[in-house]
């Protein structure tokens, strides 16, 4: 590494680095780095230091079987090299004795003896700093678990009976380890007494909180009735931990809490759980120890046991067996069926217990047995079935839905004379008439496109029935239906009913993300029809009140097909309701609309209605549920990928991410978006995806993401600027807007060279010599752009390259070359002057002034600020920012 200006030690540059650096392997290389170059240097009191970290951060990254190398450093160094330890060390030290034992606890080739060794060393150093040693009497407890051996009650209550202290787990944990304990001997009340006791205590808690505590609750909570609270944990438990690969030890207790629910009464769980299993199975060959392959591969075959139907299904997916860590010996299966799925995962976790069990020094066989009362538990008593006139609640919201949906399982009560006879619509009373009921089991899923357009007719015309969306449907599934009337064996009379139904399709699809489906007039005598259409000109036209209760009647009256009726209506209301500021009431009637178009196998409708509870749920704060009922309506379109409805959940998931601070996610989706977009060749859009992608990466944190983003921008900038300008040159008097493109795109290529170059030089720490050269390089490329003749724009070309000298100090300040961001800055001051640019002029001075004052030469800094103020001295820049910030600058100087 090249030795940084100003003679800035190199070391306290990459500690510093490594320091700012969020958790994950980034961090991990960096704290590796900076000890190796420590031992290099013999700079022993920041090699300590460095192993130290390094230690905690090989835990922090989910590799805590790392951990042990950088300990035994710094063990053998309190040895020979006590005198080298500061409290703070000692107290970094024993407490990554805690990450060491994990490791041990949970590699079975580890002998007993050795462990019983980390454990008695762990005793007696916590009591050489003077703890109590409550966290010596959990591994104890641990131990004595791993080893079959007596005395875990004894030991289970000493550790409850010893104070807290220091380097004691944390006061959020604690309660987290008693749920386990419980858990794990069927104590079911007792677990769920003691986590709900110290919930309110969470939020504020350890970073691990209040999810870690809230997956341990999942069974116990599911196991004594409470299964609404067990399924609001396990969203966002799971929320949190799908982020990242060192969470992956926390699913298997989430596909566990799946697969029983599932298995219990909520088969759709079973679905959600295979998804889950599915799409995490390639961080498995990252798993940081043989205990966390084992509980995942036990939770599957719970979950693999439970889901109905034939054995010889095929799961899409490959099980990782040659690239599996900590195993040897099992076989990569691609593409099996169910049953060899389960006998993959059944041999992976029996193996692994095997292992345990044969531990150098085992006395009490005890995993095997374990194992199979993991895989063999007892079941869970049936789920409160739906009540009566209710429908699946598919909606992944957190609480229990109550609604009557007035469902019932034959047409012949829904609708003509018997929807004439529904309780009291002749009753004579002041009573509000019930909600007609409906029937959302298919009836009408027989009919062919043309029965089904023929039979939204008879309704009416430009309406929408059950038979409308219907044939909507059928043209999303089968695309030969789209190319012609004739094709798709309509009559003449419905052909006109054809082309707006095609439009329909197409427009979820998505076929022309600019187009919008005309709203014609309708026309129809059935009164509850024409009650929504009442409806819908109510609200558009702002009068809430009035469309929400004739939508509100229109479901309380007879129709010739009432289906249709009540999704409009909910529909109407969810928006009303929401214009009105009534979100409670909004997101109940957008939650039925969407369980009833889910029934119905509406797809069209189902995405409608859940940006329409998303809506809502975002205007109410509620993140955490929107964000699980957009995935939970994103797996339901997987069938029609790269559609609107797809863009459309992904972005509004965005909008959620960002609400949550989960910009890594964020910037995942939009990535997704700029692909589809991509495909479809809408260039403007895919670049737009990508550069909120950059801004949210950059805004998580995650530098390398970011700039690499970035680089994807500068080719579809670069490519969109010269296709463009390809098409000027050759005369294409087609689009009179080109020029104006040209000028766009260039701007946007401009725009992400500077960005792209910002980005990698703001990442924490100093920049190294190879994203250095990469960041000059963009630079000479921004050099050569804005020094074109042809560049638009008002400035001169003296201008624009006095202002990339400032670029190039800016980049350079950055980076901590501090002298090259002097010389750059200088040179930029003196090109303003000579073109009588007194604020540029200063704000280049400024720049110059702040790497003085970042590379510590203070008075150097005071005397280039001052000659900015000198520049800026007359009254009209009294109050300009340059000149406050040269006046700030003195200041803070002169006082310190």
């Amino acid at each position: 590494m090249t030795e940084p200006d100003n003679q800035h030690d190199e070391l306290r540059l990459l500690m510093q680095r490594a320091d700012s650096t969020p958790w994950g392997s980034t961090c991990s290389e960096l704290w590796a780095e900076a000890a190796q170059l420590a031992v290099d240097s013999d700079r022993l009191e920041e090699s300590l230091i460095c192993h130290a970290e390094l230690c905690t951060a090989y835990c922090m990254d989910g590799r805590t079987y790392r951990c042990i190398a950088p300990f035994s450093y710094v063990e053998e160094m309190r040895s020979r090299r006590p005198d080298l330890f500061s409290a703070g060390l000692h107290h970094k030290h024993a407490w990554n004795l805690k990450y060491v034992l994990s490791a041990v606890a949970n590699n079975p080739d580890v002998p007993v003896a050795q462990y019983r060794s980390l454990l008695d060393l762990m005793s007696g150093y916590y009591a050489e700093l003077g703890d109590p040693g409550r966290a010596v009497a959990m591994r104890r407890l641990g131990f004595l678990r791993n080893t079959g051996e007596d005395g875990v009650e004894d030991a289970y209550a000493e550790w409850l009976n010893l104070p807290d202290s220091e380097l004691a787990d944390c006061a959020g944990c604690s309660p987290e380890q008693r749920v386990e304990y419980h858990a794990s001997r069927g104590e079911w009340e007792t677990a769920r007494e003691i986590g709900e006791a110290a919930l309110p205590d969470m939020e504020d808690s350890c970073s691990s909180q209040p999810e870690g505590l809230l997956t341990e609750l999942l069974e116990p909570w599911l196991r004594t009735g409470q299964d609404a609270r067990a399924w609001s944990a396990h969203v966002r438990g799971y929320r949190r931990y799908r982020r990242d690969p060192a969470d992956l030890a926390q699913h298997a207790d989430h596909l566990r809490y799946l697969a029983l629910s599932g298995a219990a009464g909520r088969p759709e769980r079973l679905e959600r759980a295979e998804a889950i299993l599915i799409r995490h199975l390639p961080w498995w060959e990252r798993a940081e120890d043989h205990r966390d392959l084992l509980n995942l591969a036990a939770a599957a075959v719970v979950l693999l046991d439970r889901i109905p139907g034939a054995t010889d299904r095929t799961l899409d997916v490959t099980l990782p067996g040659e690239n599996l860590p900590w195993v040897t010996g099992i076989e990569t299966l691609t593409r099996p069926t169910l049953a060899e799925a389960r006998a993959w995962f059944l041999t992976l976790a029996t193996m692994i217990a095997e292992h345990f069990d044969a531990r150098p020094g085992m006395e009490h066989a005890v995993h095997v047995a374990s194992l199979q009362r993991l895989i063999d538990p007892e079941p869970v008593a049936p789920l409160p079935a739906p009540a009566e006139g209710t429908v699946a609640d598919v909606s992944g919201m957190f609480t229990p839905d109550e609604a009557d949906y007035r469902v019932v399982a034959s047409t012949e009560t829904t609708a003509g004379p018997a929807a004439d006879a529904a309780p009291g619509r002749d009753g004579g009373g002041d009573d509000e008439p019930p909600v007609v009921p409906i029937d959302v089991t298919g009836w009408w899923r027989g009919n062919g496109l043309a029965e089904a357009l023929a039979a939204n007719a008879a309704v009416g015309h430009e309406i929408e029935t059950v038979h409308w969306h219907h044939a909507v449907h059928l043209l999303l599934d089968h695309p030969g239906l789209r190319t012609s009337p004739e094709a798709a064996g309509v009559p003449k009379d419905l052909e006109h009913a054809w082309r707006r139904a095609v439009e329909d399709a197409e427009w979820f699809l998505g076929i022309d993300l600019a187009a919008e489906p005309d709203a014609a007039a309708a026309t129809t005598e059935d009164p509850a029809y024409r009650l929504i259409e009442d409806a819908a000109a109510a609200l558009n036209s702002g009068r809430v009140m009035e469309a929400c209760q004739a939508a509100d009647t229109a479901m309380r009256t007879p129709s010739a097909e009432p289906v249709g009726v009540r999704l409009a209506a909910l529909q109407f209301l969810s928006r009303g309701a929401r214009d009105a500021g009534y979100l409670d009431e909004g997101i109940d009637c957008a939650r039925q609309m969407l369980n009833l178009c889910a029934a119905a196998e509406l797809p069209g409708l189902t995405f409608i209605a859940a940006q329409t509870l998303a809506e809502l749920l975002i205007s109410a704060r509620r993140y955490h549920e929107a964000a699980e009922v957009l995935e939970t309506a994103l797996m339901k379109t997987s069938e029609y990928p790269g559609s609107r409805a797809e863009l459309d959940l992904r972005q509004s998931l965005v909008q959620v991410f960002a609400k949550l601070e989960f910009h890594d996610e964020a910037g995942e989706e939009l990535l997704k978006i700029a692909a589809h977009m991509a495909r479809r060749k809408e260039r403007e859009r895919e670049l737009g995806a990508l550069q909120q992608a950059a801004v949210a990466f950059d805004h998580a944190r995650e530098t390398r993401r970011a700039v690499s983003t970035w680089h994807r921008i500068i080719e579809v900038s670069r490519s969109m600027w010269q296709e463009a300008g390809t098409r000027l040159t050759a005369g294409d008097s087609a689009d009179e807007q080109l020029q104006e493109r040209v000028d766009k795109y260039r701007e946007a290529y401009a725009l992400a060279l500077y960005k792209c170059c910002a980005t990698a030089v703001n990442q924490p720490g100093y920049v190294g010599d190879a994203d250095m050269a990469v960041v000059d390089g963009l630079l000479d490329t921004l050099r050569a752009l804005v020094n074109d003749p042809e560049h638009p724009g008002p400035k001169t070309p003296e201008w624009r390259e006095a202002d990339w000298l400032v670029d190039k100090a800016y980049m350079n300040l950055y980076a901590m070359r501090f002298l090259a961001a002097v010389d750059y800055a200088t040179a930029a001051a003196s090109g303003f002057e000579r073109l009588g640019e007194p604020v540029d002029r200063a704000r280049a001075l400024m720049m110059a002034s702040d790497a003085r004052f970042y590379g510590d030469e203070p008075s150097e800094a005071v005397a280039i600020a001052r000659e900015a103020l000198e520049v800026l001295s007359g009254k009209r820049f009294i109050g300009h920012p340059v000149r406050r910030a040269a006046e700030q600058r003195i200041r803070e100087i002169e006082n310190n």
